[in-house]
């Protein structure tokens, strides 16, 4: 069976674009105001799936391909962006943590381990809203950054801390963008 580590695709072009602005975030702006920006993102996806019937948050939605989302994950519920962006959201404290301590890092992030839970449900909210405070307090704590480490990402190459906390914001940006698009076509907006 074919792992989703090998299946998962975006256009190169999408990859190369956000590499550069992640790239280009991490040199230009502060990691704490990039963290800010991560915070309202994180708020935006919980304003959306709040203005939602639970009952319709968990019915999947095929939504068109938008930019720097993977064709395989385009028929997700709300729910399960918000428990995919938990499992994002704890990859990333590790490899954050491993990278600013210069400490070598346990694992570079597999797209495998980062698929949500079909079943979830409405407690993911709860979850979600925890886990993106913990992150950002957590990432806050491990400033000032000032390794060169690097750990790959399997779209983006290798990143250093202060670039993975300008892939979690892009990240964090992509589904939030996913999340309202999966309540503008179920008709919930």
């Amino acid at each position: 069976m074919e792992s989703e580590e090998s299946v998962l695709t975006i256009p190169g072009s999408e990859q190369f674009l956000i590499a550069s602005a992640i790239r280009i975030r991490s040199a230009f702006v502060p990691p704490r105001r990039t963290i800010a920006s991560m915070a309202r993102e994180c708020h935006h996806v919980l304003e959306i799936v709040e203005a939602v019937d639970f009952d319709y948050a968990g019915i999947p939605v095929e939504v068109p391909r938008l930019f720097g989302l993977p064709e395989e994950w385009r028929n997700w519920t709300l729910f399960m962006v918000m428990d995919h962006l938990v499992k994002f959201q704890r990859a990333v404290l590790d490899i954050v943590g491993n990278l600013a301590e210069a400490r070598q890092p346990l694992y570079s992030l597999r797209l495998d381990t980062l698929a949500p839970d079909e079943d979830a449900s409405a407690n993911t909210a709860n979850e979600f809203a925890e886990s993106s405070r913990r992150f950002q307090r957590e990432l806050l704590q491990l400033l000032p950054i000032r390794t060169v480490q690097e750990s790959a990402h399997p779209f983006f190459g290798f990143l250093n801390a202060k670039q993975w906390i300008a892939c979690a914001l892009s990240h964090h940006r992509i589904h939030r963008r996913h999340a309202h698009k999966i309540t503008t076509i179920a008709g919930k907006t």
